[in-house]
């Protein structure tokens, strides 16, 4: 990382700045009951259908894309170690999914810097996180059955099975947050806020270490959740999925819960030295 600069710039990235939103990744856009696990608990949840987030299209040849992935991964698994047949990222990214809470009907991508994009107005506020924000402080209060009535307001909205007292914990709201709050949220904010807080209980009593260099929330979340970048594993932990695909977990570490102080801001203090968070070097 090269962030010795701007905090949110320049975060790995060639070109651009490092927002403070994460990207949408397979637990999201699996559905409910793919083996390979979803944030989707029901079939029925209307914001995971396919009504909202479309998984699959159809080809000029008029093959769904799913199909002709797999005529792809056939074709490249024929022919190991040849790159010509190999699925990259720019194969896939920008095909699926589209999710139609933030696109309408006409196009979900700009055609040209000179075009306009067309998309759905985006939310700002709204009353289902003020639910799970309630929910959340009835965890702390150790009233689940309060939290879980919250989170039923919103379930019930969504055509949802009700969850149960005993489902809540603070992973539950957590996922409940991801469903109803998908792309609207600083998700980044909402994991970094449950990190290294010794006095979230609800949070210790279930992720007890919390610190900058062992683990934390946001950690033990990306490091379950997070997308493997399968394309450029480079020293990533490796792991096996339950069809015997080797994947690999994201290279998050625990300091990474903060973004770094900017260098300039420690410059300018010149009376106290301000010292930089914990993991980071600074380069002057």
């Amino acid at each position: 990382m090269n962030c010795d600069s701007l905090a949110c710039k320049s975060n790995g990235l060639a070109n651009g700045g490092m927002d403070l939103s994460v990207y949408v990744n397979e637990w999201i856009t699996r559905p409910a009951g793919d083996p390979l696990g979803s944030v989707w608990d029901d079939p029925n949840d209307f914001r995971g259908s396919e009504v909202m987030i479309q998984r699959d299209y159809f080809t000029p040849s008029g093959k769904k894309w799913s199909e002709v992935k797999k005529a792809i991964e056939a074709r490249a698994a024929a022919h190991p170690g040849d790159d010509a047949y190999k699925l990259t990222a720019a194969d896939t990214i920008n095909v699926t999914p589209r999710y139609w809470k933030f696109s309408d009907d006409k196009h979900p991508f700009r055609e040209s810097f000179s075009q306009n994009i067309y998309d759905c107005d985006w939310y700002l506020i709204r009353i289902a996180e003020t639910y799970l924000l309630r929910a959340e402080a009835r965890l702390a209060q150790n009233n689940t059955a309060g939290a879980a009535a919250d989170i039923n307001v919103i379930r019930n909205r969504a055509g949802a099975k009700p969850c149960s007292a005993a489902d809540v914990d603070i992973d539950y709201i957590m996922d409940e947050r991801a469903r109803e709050l998908l792309c609207e949220e600083q998700r980044w904010i909402t994991l970094n806020r449950l990190s290294c807080n010794p006095k979230a209980t609800y949070v210790t009593a279930k992720y007890p270490t919390q610190d900058a260099t062992t683990s934390n929330y946001m950690y033990e979340r990306v490091r379950k959740y997070g997308f493997g970048y399968e394309n450029a594993p480079g020293t990533r932990e490796s792991y096996t999925d339950i069809y015997g695909n080797t994947r690999h977990r994201s290279n998050f570490k625990p300091h990474n819960y903060v973004f770094p102080i900017p260098a300039q801001i420690i410059q300018s203090n010149k009376d106290v030295k301000i010292p930089q968070n914990a993991g980071y070097a600074t380069k002057f």
